[in-house]
């Protein structure tokens, strides 16, 4: 239950609003999955990055809009770019593994093209 309180409180605190995008590297897990039904009755569309098909039926049956599979995609940044149109509101670090892999690409989820007073965000949970 704590896991859940902190993925919601990222969520809420983040200030994302219905039709943003959200991308939960790390989301096929226990944590990434609270992430992506919590961003579901948000209204926010997630998107999970993560491995194998288990966890890509998972996500999907829960809500993810788009699986991306690290291990198949060369490169998941530049699909998740792509899937979104120009990049993710904010990023949800849901796996250790993938916050390690991914560190010094993190502002690449990112859009780009917001305006002034939106600032995309990266979380670690």
């Amino acid at each position: 239950m704590c896991s859940a309180s902190t993925t919601y409180s990222a969520l809420k605190n983040s200030q994302l609003k219905p039709g943003d995008w959200a991308v939960f590297p790390g989301g096929g897990g226990g944590v990434g999955i609270q992430g992506v039904q919590l961003a579901v009755a948000m209204g926010i569309r997630p998107i999970v990055v993560d491995t194998g098909d288990e966890r890509r039926e998972l996500a999907k049956k829960h809500g993810a809009e788009h699986f991306v599979d690290f291990k198949e995609e060369a490169d998941p940044v530049k699909k998740v770019v792509e899937l979104t149109e120009g990049g993710a509101h904010g990023v949800f670090v849901t796996g250790e593994l993938l916050a390690h892999t991914y560190h010094l690409q993190e502002s690449s989820w990112l859009m780009t093209d917001q305006p002034s007073n939106r600032i995309p965000l990266l979380w670690a949970i």
